[in-house]
């Protein structure tokens, strides 16, 4: 089995928040290998796999604290994946 690292980014719970980040994300040309998201206390958490994730912690990274009318905020995981 595979290992890849993982994003999880907490964003705003508001319409919108997670497709302006995944838009950041296409418009610098990651794509989204896989992606969970769910809402917990107010905050939308969302884990996923990137094929770019030098350029989407670059992406991620300058909208910290901008950009999504929330925080964002960014961890990484090793993740275990089938291939």
């Amino acid at each position: 089995m595979a290992k890849a690292k993982e994003f999880t980014v907490t964003i705003a719970d508001k319409p919108g928040a997670l497709g302006k980040c995944f838009l950041a994300l296409a418009e610098h040309g990651v794509n989204i290998l896989a992606f969970q998201s769910y809402v917990e206390e107010r905050e939308s958490l969302v884990r996923f796999l990137a094929d770019d994730m030098a350029t989407a912690q670059a992406v991620l990274g300058g909208m910290v604290g901008g950009g999504l009318h929330g925080k964002i905020q960014l961890r990484f995981a090793e993740s275990r994946i089938r291939c």
